[in-house]
């Protein structure tokens, strides 16, 4: 089938990267963890122990995953603990200042959002730069034009699909308010019905929830892949970071590792992946690795690219609570290599 590629922004280095989720969230009550000695998800050892939240189950982190499996953390003195919460980024973010995180895995511009309230987090890291959605519509839509006047769905107010159907709109010459959205809360099963019912015309997902659209005989009209996001970025507070500034050097460097593994171990990443989302079979868990290689960063070490997508992230958070976007943004990030 054909699809309508949205325009392209900026230059785009080479990817492996993540999306949506593949199970449902679940909600934890996480336990206090600093950098001592402590359990893994591996089981194995370690001098250090970090715990990592982020909002789902979804392959978005597969490097993490792959990291575990391969005891590639292990290997450079760290504990990795995964934790999914409810709630998304604020809900991170109030983990890390309450100290019952060391690290999450975050949107941009949700993480400037709290900044902007005054939270004190660092960006030390970005592991996907780009949007990682895919655009599905009823099949009698079969251009991006074709959405006008037409109604869209999203799970809600400013998540990555919500941002995601601005920034499409955008690209393809129209403005976000030239289709009206239906919020459906934060499951894709609400916009997939609304979509499937004749609700909405279109929804945005990804892998490898896009086998079930196709099955249904949805439309892929195209994705946002080659579209500037920070969508996965990794966030810590600053009074951490502070403390443990060798942590997070051996953290981005393992993860770099990781990614470079999973670009290059194909079988033991889909492994991975069906372990960590309880994917159903595995071929949907190669459905989401082979999308993901599309959008996983080369490496966790941010760049220009990234950095300006963080930007633009600041100026996104500031536009949606009426604020000034600070001129500079370099006391919210940290390149670390």
């Amino acid at each position: 089938m054909s699809a309508a590629r949205p325009t392209t922004r900026g230059t785009r280095r080479p990817r492996l990267m993540a999306a949506g989720a593949v199970a449902a969230a679940v909600t934890f009550t996480v336990a206090g963890c600093s950098s001592s000695s402590g359990g893994s998800s591996s089981g194995a050892s370690a001098s250090h122990s970090i715990n990592i939240v982020f909002g789902s189950n979804s392959a978005s982190y597969t490097d993490l995953f792959v990291g575990i499996d391969q005891g590639i953390f292990k290997k450079h003195g760290l504990n990795v603990k995964l934790t999914t919460l409810s709630g998304g980024a604020t809900a991170s973010t109030s983990a890390l200042a309450g100290g019952h995180a060391d690290m999450a895995y975050a949107q941009g511009s949700n993480i400037a959002s709290a900044i902007l309230e005054g939270g004190k987090f660092t960006v030390i890291g970005m592991t996907q730069s780009h949007y990682n959605l895919q655009l599905w519509t009823n099949p009698s839509v079969t251009s991006a034009q074709g959405l006008k006047g037409k109604k869209v769905s999203s799970g809600q107010p400013g998540t990555e699909s919500d941002e995601g159907w601005t920034a499409y709109l955008e690209a393809n010459g129209m403005q976000r308010s030239d289709v009206t959205t239906v919020y459906t809360g934060g499951a894709n099963t609400g916009q997939f019905t609304a979509l499937e019912t004749g609700g909405v015309q279109g929804t945005l997902s990804t892998p490898p929830d896009d086998l079930v659209l196709r099955t249904h005989g949805m439309r892929l009209l195209g994705d946002l892949t080659d579209l500037p996001n920070a969508t996965d970025s990794v966030v810590v507070s600053d009074k951490w970071l502070s403390a443990n500034p060798t942590i997070a050097k051996s953290f981005i460097e393992a993860d770099k590792e990781a990614l470079e593994y999973a670009r290059s171990h194909k079988t033991e990443a889909v492994k991975s992946i069906e372990k960590h989302t309880r994917s159903a079979n595995t071929a949907d868990a190669t459905e989401a690795y082979e999308f993901y290689l599309k959008v996983l960063n080369p490496t966790p070490v941010l760049d220009a690219a990234d950095i300006a997508t963080l930007k633009t992230a600041f100026a996104t958070a500031a536009k949606s609570k009426g604020k000034t976007a600070p001129a500079d943004i370099t006391p919210y990030y940290k390149v670390i290599s």
